[in-house]
């Protein structure tokens, strides 16, 4: 399984690898030569590599606890006996963030990594599965929650339009998807699962059961997970944690330029750019993320050239600066490996 995971993985970075080159050239364009003339100041896009201020170490130390954040939100969602270290997991998951940020679509390569990892490190495939696609499904709703709320009190003080309730109505169906997936897989899984075996006996080169037992398996790990209150409290408050910590790095870098936003003037820009950076076309959706969020807070009062800078410093810190640091993770879990030889690391724990 291992191997095949391997093969896999390879072919899918070396499909993307031309692609991912030329889009990291046509974003690193956009970020550092057209947004800065958006902003309509070559002076303002000098106090990027000019700027000295101690915001910027809060929007680095905001995205750090973001991901610390993240890697407790997948112990959380691990059976206690098989929990690796939370080093350990911070490694694998920022491996994870690195490969979905280097590769088109590269949300499906990172899962696929992190589950391989996650097994190396002694966790069951069927746990480790659960742990990133049940973290996946509710970091989702949790963002959603965290926009949504943010949507209703800004329609409800008077900043309403036909956008921000398109906004509610579309975070509301995507709840409601979650939940009725949920309610399908307690209530309704000897039924789902025998439609996922249908569905994989038609697929060539798929084992004809795998769609059974892939649902048995997920509704028996959810259940177990929503039979522990306490299991799911604790993910869903990390889960928040990352957002909110992600969020806390935008602020810092806006006011790593002199500008302060309020609540409202934060989350409902941050939200809908974050919903958006799921777009599969691009990794991480780089473009549709700076596309959306620099009008967005410059339509909640920032200015212009305010906006463009703190963007792009966010982007710095939030997306490129984890994929070397990835990198360098993926090298230590591997050396690792080498070195204590796969029978022990598939007994350790941290």
């Amino acid at each position: 399984m291992t191997d095949r995971w391997r093969r896999a993985l390879r072919l899918v970075v070396g499909r993307g690898l031309r692609r991912t080159v030329e889009i990291a050239v046509v974003a690193l364009v956009v970020e550092f030569v057209l947004l800065p003339q958006f902003a309509g100041s070559q002076g303002s896009f000098h106090q990027l590599f000019a700027l000295n201020s101690p915001w910027l170490l809060g929007v680095v130390g905001a995205e750090a606890l973001s991901l610390t954040a993240f890697a407790l939100a997948t112990r959380a969602m691990l059976p206690a006996a098989v929990r690796p270290g939370i080093l350990r997991l911070l490694r694998i998951d920022l491996s994870t963030v690195a490969l979905s940020h280097g590769v088109p679509g590269g949300g499906a390569a990172g899962t696929a990594l992190g589950l391989r990892l996650l097994h190396e490190a002694g966790v069951p495939l069927k746990d480790a599965a659960f742990a990133k696609v049940g973290q996946g499904f509710g970091s989702a709703v949790v963002l959603q929650g965290l926009l949504l709320t943010a949507l209703i009190i800004s329609i409800a003080t008077g900043g309403g339009s036909r956008l921000l309730t398109s906004m509610v109505v579309a975070g509301v169906l995507i709840v409601v998807a979650v939940g009725a997936l949920v309610a399908l897989l307690r209530l309704g899984r000897v039924r789902l699962a025998a439609a996922g075996a249908r569905l994989t006996r038609v697929v060539p080169f798929i084992e004809d059961e795998l769609g059974h037992r892939v649902v048995m398996s997920t509704g028996a790990s959810l259940d177990a997970v929503l039979d522990d209150p306490r299991r799911l409290a604790t993910a869903a408050t990390w889960a928040a944690a990352n957002w909110l910590m992600d969020a806390l790095a935008l602020w810092c870098a806006v006011r790593a330029y002199g500008h302060s936003l309020s609540y409202l003037e934060l989350m409902v820009p941050f939200g809908v750019a974050s919903t958006l950076a799921w777009i599969p076309i691009t990794p991480g959706g780089l473009g549709f993320v700076e596309g959306a969020l620099v009008p967005l807070l410059v339509g909640f009062g920032t200015p212009q050239a305010t906006a463009v800078l703190a963007v792009i410093t966010w982007r710095l810190v939030a997306f490129w600066l984890p994929i070397p640091l990835g990198a360098l993770a993926y090298l230590s879990l591997t050396t690792f490996r080498r070195h204590r030889g796969p029978a022990a690391v598939d007994r350790s724990t941290g």
